[in-house]
């Protein structure tokens, strides 16, 4: 039922006399004659569509998900008889009318008849005809009509006809709407409100089933409602067929039995109960009825015909006044004269005043209306200054309430004419639109102050509809991306981003945006003028409609073009710090292993050369000890490369010419490059000298030539070396391999580049590891030992490579700008064979203290050995005047050499002591740039060199 729309006529016209005879003597004859079964329906019968909503005990769903009810049942029994097959659709109420209209049902199973909607539905007639009253607890006394209801709290269906009526008749209760009048029945049963409205036939039925209880009726119903079935207004013939079942089942009592069944005892049909006892009371003595009812029916005739004319003036002046009294606009009928003939009852509730008032007023309307807008109100009234005669535009304007304020009225008009045309007057309504005008005044604001905000914000903004077309922009999203509004206004989406781009909005839609209603920060590329790829970072909310679906979407576009720069940057000095600390971490393990394996080779090439002078001269051992020799000379050899690579080798720094060291050494490259291969020089004319060890920077060369061979391999090639001068800056510095740290400056530059097979990056990255080789096993200290060389001078390395077109190699070292003293080596006394005094050696190490012991005894010397630095203080304290020297190990534990010494110099400071280590000399001095010591000779050493040094120092 659809209890929403106009109030219904308060009675209905009596039937014509010969009609309602007519009807009467069919009825009797169907007393007899009418079944009480459906017939056997005929094969196939058509099917009809039947819309029906949640309205027990009329039409709802029960608990099997089955349709059920008075009215579903009794369209089963209809379709049996008229043959046809319905098939039920649950909508919710108020879509019931739209499923009929749109043809989605044929039938609505019960809509509440008015004769305003005979414009749009084709009507049966009356199914059942149901009250509508006030219902209160069985307790209460104080409710006892409409009016009652004032100020009280009423319980009312959502979209109930109801609450119209409390409008209407100016009741002026506290209505609650709740979705089902079973809800509302079950808030007045609980003590939830004071009373309730609506039709007793769902009362009964829920009292009936035990849902309710507590509750009665009081008074006569506030109205009647009519329910019927209904059809689209082009489907007549479908009307017809119902109509004709309706009739059926009325005649065969079915009506009454269905009606028995669901309302029980507590039922509005007694009326159609009385007329089934009136009809068998026809079937008995339907002889005598019907001369009796022929002779009084053309009676009456004429007065029926009277009463129904009277009835239907009587029905129009009511509805007139019901309409023109329960208006909820201030109406008004101005005479010819300008003085009100009629004012609405809604003129208090609009302006405060009585209707009797503003008809004694002797400036009506005028008084009510603002100074301001007075002359605008009455030419429109008086039909002067272009003014339409019918005000369909509407006329805006201030009034005056009784209170003292101001409200904002619209208003209509239009001219009243007799049928012969005389002027009657002016007719003319005003809306009370101060809430609707004050909320457009918010709106505008709202409006004025988000353009504002969305125009000055620093991101880009955009509005998109669903099918991702850009709708709004700021101009930021339009400087953002470099189109102009013209192609904006033609884009979508699709259109800015690529195919990952647009299948990842998709999915933050899909699985963020439409679940919640946001998503969260994401990361993109946008595509903006002429292909530039801008990255940018994204969070799109939901637009929704006024139903709350949705309508599109808007988001938030950061420009993070910089952010990515500043994080590339910092990603790249992060990874050249991790390269740098990884080698640094790689040069102290190789020079701590080198020093470590120059001890053990000291024992080796030590015992070796003692046990070749043990042996004569044309024994065969002696071939396995040179064997043995030349191996342990290979591993210091390997030793001090690995003392390069962790830029702690033996260095002699002096102001040289690369360009120099190349050609004086271009022989010497010329051998170790096969004839396949073509080397070319490109040496700059002028180039600043650097300050090196010229041994150090001559194996760098080699061992970048070589690894320039080992790429070309056995093809035929090209081999570049190149020379110049540069100015670099942090930037440039910060880019290659090792010169993060370096100051901006002068550098002078070799660059040794290939035609060979080149590197991946994957290999490139590792190429400056100990050990790392493309080649055999056994290989991979080359460039290694290259980057030990450079970091030790000072420069840095670049690295430029592709898989399959060639390296190149460029060494950046500092330019020496003035000519600095040469770092020569210790100076050494000159050689003389005096001898004599205790020769101390401090060593840790048992192995090189046996064989540097066994040494110098065979050559003449009494020896002391100490096994750390401090036994050698101690025995140096006991025979300090005997002692004409000492061999000092530097790395001990307990006391290292460098205390040792300085203590021993304490005791007596002309002793020569002779530095003894496994790192080179350059290591040494660094470590005592002040400290007095003698001389160095780095381990594993043989014993015509100790020798030969210990008598320079002894005689100096």
């Amino acid at each position: 039922m659809y209890p929403s729309g106009t109030i219904p006529r308060s009675g209905t016209p009596a039937a014509p006399t010969r009609r309602t005879a007519t009807v009467l003597f069919l009825c009797c004859l169907a007393v007899f004659a009418a079944p009480k079964a459906p017939p056997e329906a005929a094969a196939e019968p058509e099917e009809l569509r039947f819309a029906y909503a949640e309205y027990p005990p009329f039409e709802f769903t029960n608990d099997r998900g089955q349709p059920d009810g008075m009215v579903i049942e009794l369209v089963r029994w209809i379709g049996a008889v008229q043959g046809f097959h319905p098939r039920f659709l649950a909508v919710p109420v108020q879509a019931v009318p739209t499923a009929v209209r749109s043809g989605r049902a044929d039938v609505a199973t019960s809509i509440f008849y008015t004769p305003e909607r005979e414009a749009q539905y084709e009507f049966t007639r009356t199914v059942y005809k149901t009250p509508v009253s006030i219902l209160v607890r069985q307790e209460e006394t104080a409710v006892r009509s409409l009016a009652d209801l004032r100020h009280r709290r009423v319980v009312i269906e959502k979209g109930d006809i109801a609450a119209e009526i409390l409008r209407s008749r100016d009741i002026q209760a506290e209505p609650v709407a709740t979705e089902t009048f079973a809800d509302a029945l079950r808030m007045l049963a609980n003590g939830e409100a004071d009373a309730a409205v609506g039709m007793e036939a769902t009362a009964a039925y829920l009292m009936n089933k035990g849902l309710v209880d507590g509750i009665k009726r009081v008074s006569k119903p506030v109205y009647a409602v009519q329910v019927r079935l209904a059809v689209r207004k082009e489907r007549t013939d479908l009307r017809r067929r119902l109509d004709q079942g309706v009739r059926k089942a009325r005649n065969a009592g079915v009506l009454d039995e269905i009606e028995s069944k669901w309302l029980g005892a507590i039922t509005t049909g007694t009326g159609r109960r009385l007329e089934q006892h009136i009809r068998y009371l026809f079937g008995v003595l339907i002889g005598v009825l019907v001369l009796v009812f022929i002779v009084w029916a053309w009676n009456v005739r004429l007065r029926n015909l009277v009463k129904q004319r009277t009835r239907e003036l009587s029905n129009s002046e009511l509805w007139f006044r019901t309409i023109a009294e329960y208006t909820l606009d201030w109406e008004s009928w101005l005479g010819p004269d300008g003085h009100p003939i009629w004012v609405s009852a809604a003129v208090k509730k609009t302006t405060g005043y009585m209707p009797d008032e503003c008809r004694n007023m002797v400036d009506y309307p005028t008084r009510l209306v603002h100074p301001d807008d007075r002359d605008r109100v009455l030419a429109a009234l008086r039909g002067e200054a272009g003014a339409s005669s019918t005000g369909n535009g509407g006329l805006l304007f201030s009034f005056l309430h009784k209170d003292g304020s101001v409200r904002r009225g619209e208003m209509h008009w239009r001219r009243v004419r007799a049928e012969d045309g005389k002027h009657l007057g002016v007719r003319f309504g005003v809306r009370d639109v101060t809430d609707r005008w004050v909320a457009e005044e918010q709106l505008r604001d709202s409006e004025k102050k988000y353009r504002e905000l969305v125009k000055n914000l620093r991101d880009g903004f955009l509005v998109m509809d669903l099918d991702g077309r850009i709708l709004e922009w700021n101009p930021e999203f339009q400087r953002l991306l470099g189109y102009s509004e013209a192609e904006l206004a033609r884009m979508k989406l699709s259109d800015l981003v690529t195919e990952n781009g647009l299948a990842q909005d998709r999915r933050v839609l899909a699985e963020q945006v439409l679940p919640r209603g946001y998503s969260d920060l994401y990361e993109r590329e946008l595509l903006g003028r002429k292909g530039m790829r801008i990255p940018v970072e994204v969070r799109t909310h939901l637009l929704r409609n006024d139903k709350g679906g949705p309508a599109g979407y808007w988001a938030i576009v950061r420009d993070i073009r910089e952010r990515k720069k500043y994080e590339s940057e910092h990603r790249q000095i992060e990874e050249r710090v991790r390269e740098v600390q990884r080698l640094q971490s790689l040069a102290v393990l190789a020079g701590g292993v080198a020093h470590d394996f120059n001890n053990l080779l000291m024992g080796v090439l030590g015992n070796a050369d003692l046990a070749a002078e043990d042996l004569p001269p044309d024994s065969p051992l002696r071939e396995n000890l040179e064997e043995i020799r030349a191996a342990a000379l290979q591993g210091a050899d390997l030793c001090r490369q690995m003392l390069a690579y962790a830029g702690k080798g033996r260095f002699v720094i002096r102001r040289l010419s690369l360009n120099r060291l190349i050609r004086e050494n271009q022989r010497l490259f010329k051998a170790a490059v096969p004839a396949s291969i073509r080397v070319n020089y490109h040496l700059a004319p002028v180039l600043p000298k650097v300050e090196g060890d010229a041994t150090q920077l001559r194996q760098m060369l080699a061992n970048l030539l070589t690894n320039a061979v080992e790429a070309i391999g056995t093809t035929q090639g090209i081999i570049t070396i190149r020379t110049g001068a540069r100015e670099c800056d942090a930037a440039d510095l910060a880019a290659t391999r090792i010169g993060a740290d370096l100051e901006p400056g002068h550098y002078v530059y070799v660059e040794i580049s290939d035609s060979g097979c080149g590197m991946d990056t994957e290999t490139a990255t590792g190429i400056f590891d100990p050990f790392f080789t493309t080649k055999f096993t056994g290989r991979g200290l080359g460039l290694p030992a290259v980057l030990g060389i450079v970091r030790s001078h000072h420069g840095t390395i670049e690295v430029e490579t592709k898989l399959g077109k060639g390296s190149r190699f460029t060494v950046l070292l500092p330019a020496a700008e003035e000519d600095v003293p040469q770092t020569a080596a210790l100076e050494e006394a000159a050689p003389n064979t005096a001898r004599g005094g205790i020769i101390l050696v401090v060593d840790d190490q048992d192995t090189v203290r046996t064989v540097a012991r066994r040494m110098l005894e065979r050559a003449g010397y009494t020896v002391l050995t100490a096994v750390d630095g401090t036994d050698g203080v101690r025995q140096f304290e006991e025979h300090a005047d005997e002692i004409g020297c000492v061999l000092l190990d530097l790395t001990m534990p307990r006391l290292d050499g460098v205390t040792a010494l300085r203590r021993m110099h304490r005791i007596r400071k002309d002793v020569p002591v002779i530095l003894s280590s496994g790192y080179s000399k350059q290591e040494v001095t660094a470590r005592f740039p002040t400290d007095n010591f003698a001389a160095f000779i780095q381990k594993p050493y043989e014993a015509p060199a100790l020798i030969q040094l210990l008598k320079k120092v002894m005689s100096a």
